[in-house]
């Protein structure tokens, strides 16, 4: 009887520990420009993004700033990103870049 009960408690909550969908964990960009939102697409599809002053690169699952007209090009040297939470801005153009989904794990938070 405690066998059989275990089993069914086992069975009712492994399906709130199972992996979620492809879907869910899928990242979108996000990028706003001048505080309002202006495009959300995918990571999967690579592409350029001509903000007529920046230029943003989608390319293999990351993200980077290609170009920018700004003077200090601070957005331009932070690199690519591609875990959900980051963000790459452009203080000068009002233009900020961020990757949204379920946030992956680092060795610390595990």
């Amino acid at each position: 009887m405690i066998l059989l009960s275990s089993l069914i408690t086992l069975t009712l909550f492994s399906g709130l520990f199972s992996p979620k969908d492809p879907e869910e964990r899928e990242k979108t960009l996000v990028i706003t420009k001048n505080g309002s939102e202006y495009m959300r697409c995918s990571l999967e599809k690579d592409r350029e993004i001509d903000l007529g002053t920046n230029l943003i690169a989608v390319e293999g699952g990351s993200v980077y700033m290609k170009r920018a007209d700004c003077k200090n090009q601070i957005c331009v040297h932070s690199g690519r990103i591609s875990a959900a939470g980051q963000m790459i801005v452009c203080l000068p153009n009002r233009i900020t870049v961020k990757i949204t989904g379920e946030e992956e794990l680092d060795g610390i938070t595990k």
